[in-house]
């Protein structure tokens, strides 16, 4: 009689390693899960760019699903599929770059000419206000000194010429040449 002593509720069936009387042995040994925890390492690495979380590494391990079938899980990802689509924006990107880049060198430029121009502005207001400051100073003394100058009278050489001009209307023509290049 097989275990007669056992209750029946604890008797088992043949397949368990408790009823043969020892422990169960794991389904992998340490050098199979070592193995498998690389696999799924480099899997991850080559697939989506990182290392597995915690809960990823224990699924993949637990599930014992093959490397082939991992890999088209990870293919099919939501994250792989945005890794693809930024993948193929990286070249736009660079050449944007390059260009923002190329953008913030001529502000650069341009900040610099603006300094620049601002310092000239600077001293020519410096002595702007020096040159009114030494008018201030000199306010007694007229503007001409000349007076010979102030007591000429334009007008009168102006319409001089004015007569001139309308004595020679009846001359002729070549009349009138000659007086504007001989006198």
């Amino acid at each position: 009689m097989k275990n007669v002593d056992v209750p029946i509720w604890d008797k088992g069936d043949d397949t368990d390693n408790y009823t043969k009387g020892g422990a169960s042995s794991p389904s992998r040994t340490f050098s199979q899960m070592a193995k498998l925890d690389k696999t799924i390492l480099s899997v991850f690495k080559l697939i989506v760019g990182r290392k597995p979380t915690t809960r990823e590494n224990a699924y993949y391990r637990i599930t014992k699903s093959p490397k082939e079938e991992m890999i088209m899980k990870l293919v099919n990802s939501p994250e792989h599929k945005e890794l693809v689509t930024n993948g193929r924006k990286y070249p736009d990107l660079l050449k944007e770059k390059k260009g923002l880049e190329t953008t913030i060198l001529k502000l650069k430029s341009n900040i610099e000419d603006f300094k620049g121009e601002y310092d000239q502005l600077q001293k020519l207001l410096e002595q702007k206000n020096q040159l009114i400051k030494e008018l201030r100073e000199n306010k007694d003394k007229p503007y001409l000194t000349d007076r010979r100058l102030l007591e000429e009278d334009k007008y009168s050489d102006r319409e001089a010429a004015r007569r001139r001009y309308q004595d020679s209307s009846e001359d002729s023509l070549w009349d009138k040449i000659l007086k504007l290049f001989f006198k």
